[in-house]
């Protein structure tokens, strides 16, 4: 049996792994990037220092909605299927954990569950 027959699956697999391992590493770096700068000090400014003393529900509602979506052609979407949609709307009281600042901030909450 020839080496190279075993070795090129093996080098895609690696290469695939590879990029795999770097779009997961790019993507949590991110995610901590977003939930630092939505927690930043207004005051002070330091990054992520925001914990959470309390939140309240201000808003909730909830409907239903098509799965479908606009770009389907009209012959697609007579197999759409409705979906469940509940949204909340929190108010969030932070605390700067740096230099004692308190400050209020909105959250959005939204989750899809299929009617079927």
């Amino acid at each position: 049996m020839d080496p190279g027959f075993i070795f090129v699956p093996l080098l895609i697999c690696a290469m695939l792994g590879i990029m795999m391992a770097v779009a997961t590493g790019f993507s949590y770096l991110w995610l901590r990037h977003v939930e630092g700068e939505a927690k930043r000090c207004p005051q002070c400014q330091s990054k992520g220092a925001g914990e959470v003393l309390d939140y309240e529900l201000i808003e909730a509602r909830s409907y239903i909605e098509s799965d479908a979506t606009r770009w389907l052609p009209s012959r697609h979407r007579r197999k759409a299927h409705p979906v469940q949609v509940e949204e909340k709307k929190y108010e969030v009281n932070y605390r700067c954990s740096q230099c004692g600042h308190e400050w209020m901030g909105v959250a959005m909450e939204e989750e899809r569950s299929s009617s079927e």
